[in-house]
């Protein structure tokens, strides 16, 4: 397997789905690169936004909730990912903004992007 697709697949492998930019910012690989292997290699799909492993969102526990774009590619995006992650684990909003040194606005804007998502019920505080 050529050494750049194979950085490739394990970047996918690691991160399951990104957006075509991240990675291209994981990899260091040139637009051209990327745009090669996603075109011409078996494996490798682009769907619902995301660049990802052909057959991943058949294992994927959001497969259900991914209409118009990939949960896993927004889960991905650092803060989104990461209001998710302090969310999941019972913080508030406010102690999310605190931790993360974001503005509460910011913090509901990510909470509200979960929302849209499904992948928040109900009210967070």
């Amino acid at each position: 397997m050529p050494e750049n697709l194979e950085l490739i697949k394990s970047t996918l492998d690691e991160e399951k789905a990104l957006t075509f930019t991240d990675l291209k910012e994981m990899t260091g690989l040139c637009n051209g690169v990327l745009q090669h292997h996603i075109h011409n290699s078996e494996g490798i799909v682009k769907k619902r936004g995301a660049v990802l492993q052909e057959g991943a969102c058949e294992d994927c526990e959001f497969r259900s909730i991914c209409e118009d774009s990939c949960v896993h590619k927004e889960l991905n995006k650092e803060s989104t990912g990461t209001v998710y992650k302090l969310l999941k684990e019972g913080l508030s909003q406010a102690d999310i903004a605190r931790r993360l040194d974001l503005s509460r606005a910011t913090v509901h804007y990510h909470v509200e992007k979960l929302r849209d998502m499904d992948l928040l019920q109900g009210r967070t505080q």
